[in-house]
């Protein structure tokens, strides 16, 4: 039985199976069918052909085969059509070998044609995958380890480890380890020191460091007893080291130097050190003297630390002091007389034994010090006063305006006066020592005088109804008759005129009259 297909656009597919479908042993194919959509008749120089017999009985597809498709994390693949009685081969890579090498994932196709004119085919698909490949740099610092996929390292070098994983692709561990030094640090043996302070250097200078406290400098510096402690960091690594440091304090004190006027003195010490040694080649906690001069001691304890001290016992040439000069207070002020000097026996001429004295009145006082063999006195003396506020004026009543000029009579008999507050009655004030005032208006004034020395001591004196100031007189007056004869001359003159107290008469014709 003959089949006719026809069509003539690119890319026909005529799928067939002659074995299954029982019809004849004869198929006609026009023109540029494929098979499989793999095999292209022009290929093979089969163009414009009509008709083109397959025979049945002559069409093998099993010539060729392939194998299974392939995934690969390893290529190339070599792909092989171990057929030799071939008149010709091709595959979709465009290759003629019977062998090909595969790099790159795809579809891959081989057409061949044997020498009895078959055309026989297989396809194979290829996946090609990558090995998962993982970079670990590592520092380690001496001493330390790290596991990786079970191994231990800790050497330093470049490893790889391979994880194989069957049908998949394989995971590489390149491994670089480099090792590190620690930091070498010792801050020596535990110490003990006498009255002294000790440097600690952790060196490995650049590298970061923290001791016990936090501080974080390469030195400490120990000023007591304790643990102390260091961990330096360089490179990630870190070594840390401590020391215990004993500061044993032995400490001699015999007082500060002084001076008195006996000589018998006796100085004691601790007596808990171990051994003692004054000047004079004695050896006991205790030294008395009754002489002048310097006097050391050493001393030291268990732990065999020393330490000396010296005191300078001197005559007192200068025992004295002084109440300081006389004093011009204040009439109603306090003042205290404190004498610096520290004796064992104080005398006023008041009678007090105290060390200090309140004075509130004017008088001579004196006190006497004693201490030991040494005495001494001084005395002072003290005024307690006040100024005296006074002044005049040049004028007391006048007509206004009236300017009056004021005098100061003020005194200090101690002091300088150097402040003046005048009040004017008016509400006016000056501060100047004599001033001049005018008063507008008529009236009584009272005038005050405030003075102030140097001492700050003042005084105040206030004369009431000291200014009077009268009213100018408003003159005017009447006569009678307004029109005198020579037979009646005589003139009645009448004063109108008020605030008057004196009357001056001026007539005209040369007389007068008051």
């Amino acid at each position: 039985m003959n089949i006719e297909l026809s069509g003539n656009e690119t890319g026909l597919v005529l799928y067939l199976n002659m074995e299954d479908t029982g019809f004849g042993n004869s198929l006609i194919l026009n023109n540029q069918s494929s098979l499989g959509n793999l095999f292209d008749a022009e290929t093979f120089g089969y163009t414009d052909f009509s008709p083109y017999l397959i025979n049945h009985d002559e069409y093998d597809m099993d010539l060729i085969n392939l194998g299974p498709n392939i995934t690969t994390c390893t290529p190339p693949i070599t792909l092989n059509v171990e057929y030799e009685n071939y008149k010709e081969i091709i595959w979709s890579t465009g290759s003629t070998a019977s062998t090909i090498e595969v790099l790159s994932p795809g579809l891959y196709t081989v057409v061949m044609e044997t020498e009895l004119c078959n055309f026989n085919y297989d396809t194979i698909q290829i996946d090609i995958s990558v090995n998962v490949i993982i970079e670990n740099s590592i520092s380690l610092c001496e001493n330390e380890f790290i596991e990786i996929n079970g191994i231990l390292y800790s050497s330093e070098g470049n490893y790889t480890d391979t994880i194989y994983s069957e049908g998949f692709c394989d995971t590489i561990y390149e491994i670089n380890i480099e090792m590190n030094s620690l930091p070498q640090i010792n801050l020596g043996n535990d110490t003990t020191l006498c009255n002294e302070t000790m440097l600690l250097n952790a060196n490995n200078f650049g590298a970061q460091f923290l001791w016990q406290d936090g501080s974080q400098d390469q030195y400490f510096t120990v000023t007591e007893t304790g643990w102390y402690s260091v961990s330096v960091t360089n490179d990630n690594c870190i070594s840390s080291d401590s020391i215990f440091i004993t500061i044993n304090e032995v400490t001699i004190d015999l007082g500060s130097d002084f001076e008195t006027c006996n000589p018998n003195y006796t100085l004691e010490t601790d007596s808990s050190f171990t051994n003692y040694l004054w000047q004079d080649g004695s050896t006991s906690s205790t030294y008395s003297t009754s002489e002048f001069g310097t006097i050391w001691v050493e001393v030291n304890d268990s732990l065999g630390c020393t330490d000396t001290d010296t005191i300078v016992i001197s005559y007192n040439s200068n025992f004295n002091f002084n109440l300081g000069v006389d004093q011009f207070l204040c009439s109603g002020s306090t003042y205290f007389l404190e004498p610096t000097i520290q004796g064992t026996q104080y005398l006023w001429n008041t009678g007090s034994t105290q060390n200090t004295l309140e004075v509130t009145s004017s008088g001579e006082y004196s006190l006497s010090v004693t201490e030991d063999l040494c005495q001494y006195s001084d005395t002072i003396n003290i005024t307690f006063y006040s100024p005296e506020a006074s002044f005049t004026s040049n004028i007391i009543s006048g007509c206004s305006p009236l300017l009056v000029e004021f005098l100061d009579l003020s005194s200090s008999e101690y002091s300088e006066i150097q402040s003046w507050v005048w009040d004017f009655g008016d509400g006016q004030t000056s501060y100047i020592n004599n001033p001049s005032h005018e008063y507008q208006y008529e009236g009584v004034y009272p005038v005050t005088l405030t003075i102030t020395d140097i001492n700050n001591c003042y005084s105040t004196t206030n004369i009431d109804h000291l200014i009077n100031v009268i009213p100018q007189p408003e003159v005017d007056f009447t006569f009678s008759p307004e029109n005198p004869t020579i037979f009646s001359p005589q003139v009645l003159f009448t004063s109108q005129t008020s605030n008057a107290t004196d009357w001056y008469w001026q007539f005209g014709d040369g007389t007068t009259s008051n």
